[in-house]
Parts: C-alpha cells; sequence; structure tokens
C-alpha cells in the first residue's frame, strides 16, 4: 500500500519550535473518538462531501444524497482525501519553505500516525538532513519497536501522545496496545535525549471525572523522567470533517482554563517544563 498524504501546512507554530512545515499522512493505528483529524484515521483515499456547496439543480443531487458520488463535481461540492507523494516530489514540496525556518523552524511530519510511512521516504529524510533541516515527528508510538528504533536515526525531535496509561481504557476508547507503547518510550529514551522527547496530554472531559485517569499519567510520567510536558483541551473544531465524510461526530466538553491551570500545577515537579498549548 502506497503511503498517502493528506495535506502539506506551511508556516505552522503548534507543531515544533519556530515555523515548521508538517505533512500529515493518512493512516493510524488508533481510532481516537476526539481526533481532530478524522481524514487521517483510514489508510485509503476517501471521498468528501460539502453539503452547502451542492446546489439541488444539479444533475448529480440524487446519486450524492445517495453517497454515489460522481468523479467531479460542477460547483466543488466534492474532494478526495490522500494523495501519493513520490519520495523526490515531497522534498520538492518541502524544500521551497527553507528559507522561512530559521535557526528554530524545520519540518514536522504528522498524521495520522508518521511511523508508519516515513520508512517510505528515506531518501528524502537524508535530503533534508543534509540540507541542515530539523525534522520533528508527532506519534502515539503504537507501532512496531523497529519502526520506532529507525526513525529515531533522521529525527531530531519526538512529540509523543501520552492520553492515558489504564490498559482498559487505552484498549477500549483508543485501540492501542499500552505495553507496546510504553516500551517505545523505554526504547525512545535509550536513543534520543529526554530534552528532545515532549509528551503531549490531551485532556478530555471524560477524564476529568475520573481523577484516577490523571494521577496515573502523572505517576508515569515522573517514572520516565519527562522533562517537557504540554497540555491541551480537546476541541470539536473537526465537526466539519467528520459531516463531509459521512461520520458520526462525538462532541467534547471543552476544558476551562482554570482547569488547565490545576492540571499544569500536578503535572509540574523540578527541572520539568509543563506549558498549556491553545491548539
Amino acid at each position: 500500500m502506497k503511503p498517502l498524504i493528506t495535506n502539506i501546512q506551511r508556516f505552522c507554530v503548534h507543531d515544533g519550535p519556530g515555523i515548521r512545515t508538517t505533512v500529515f499522512f493518512k493512516g493510524c493505528t488508533l481510532h481516537c473518538p476526539w481526533c481532530a483529524n478524522p481524514e487521517n484515521i483510514h489508510f485509503d483515499e476517501e471521498t468528501f462531501f460539502i453539503s452547502e456547496k451542492c446546489i439541488s439543480s444539479c444533475k448529480y443531487i440524487k446519486e450524492c444524497l445517495q453517497k454515489k458520488y460522481p468523479k467531479e463535481c460542477p460547483y466543488g461540492a466534492i474532494g478526495k482525501w490522500g494523495k501519493y507523494f513520490t519520495e523526490e516530489k515531497l522534498y520538492n514540496e518541502l524544500i521551497k519553505d527553507k528559507n522561512f525556518y530559521g535557526a528554530e523552524g524545520g519540518i514536522t511530519f504528522s498524521g495520522g500516525e508518521p511511523l508508519l510511512f516515513l520508512c517510505d521516504y528515506e531518501w528524502t529524510l537524508n535530503r533534508l538532513r543534509q540540507d541542515g533541516i530539523d525534522m520533528a515527528v508527532e506519534t502515539a508510538l503504537n507501532v512496531s519497536e523497529q519502526k520506532v528504533k529507525w526513525s529515531a536515526s533522521y529525527i531530531d525531535r519526538f512529540y509523543v501522545d501520552i492520553k492515558t496509561v489504564d490498559e482498559s481504557i487505552f484498549n477500549y476508547y483508543i485501540g492501542g496496545d499500552i505495553d507496546l507503547y510504553k516500551k517505545n518510550v523505554t526504547i525512545l529514551k535509550q536513543l534520543k535525549n529526554i530534552e528532545k522527547i515532549v509528551f503531549r496530554v490531551p485532556i478530555v472531559s471524560y477524564f476529568l471525572q475520573n481523577s484516577k485517569v490523571l494521577l496515573e499519567v502523572k505517576k508515569y510520567l515522573d517514572e520516565i523522567e519527562a522533562k517537557n510536558i504540554e497540555i491541551f483541551s480537546v476541541h470539536n473544531l473537526a465537526r466539519k470533517k467528520y459531516e463531509r465524510l459521512g461520520r458520526i461526530f462525538t462532541a467534547y466538553e471543552t476544558i476551562s482554563e482554570e482547569s488547565l491551570i490545576e492540571i499544569k500545577k500536578l503535572f509540574q515537579s523540578p527541572n520539568r517544563s509543563v506549558e498549556i498549548k491553545h491548539i
């Protein structure tokens, strides 16, 4: 299966230090119910339908309402998520932004789960490294140990999700393997300076109703001696994406700034940076 990319987003400021270009790969091993990028959960190309652009007099209206979309829409109501890039084409797209990166910026690979696909772009990564461009990934680490080890030899910094360490919640709500996740965290710590690993904790209203969940996360962060932590509230900004993909959207309560500050205090410890992010 060829890796697909849904977006190359330029001038990003939330996906690592400085100004960055973020590459979104399509396909993930998890299915977080609050996912902000639902177009990147499935691995295959998908059709999306923008109902507000649809014209009732269009000759395709009946087919579209039955999700039997034509190849082309005269009103731009139909589009595709997922495009294949060769190694050279991806490099050429990314190198365009080199002058904007400055001393801190660079490229961030996101998704979906980018560690599933980076091995298909070894030539691209080598060229970017030769150009001195900082590379980061946003990952849930629910991949094989081999992929973690391989990526660590190319990637400069890792942004690692830590949603919960409760095995039952992890398996039921997220669909992952908590033992694999912890093993990969250990491997990553052995291969990369802990200062180059940022642990990101999405705060979900459901978890706040069970303080044990956050306490377990705090305990785990202490055990692995995490130095850099980012916390943020999940949000509902992806509602339209779910609707356009014909999927059920589940709304989550936005966590208040006061609650985020209290959680920040919970996670804080000597020699540790905890930041509240507004993503």
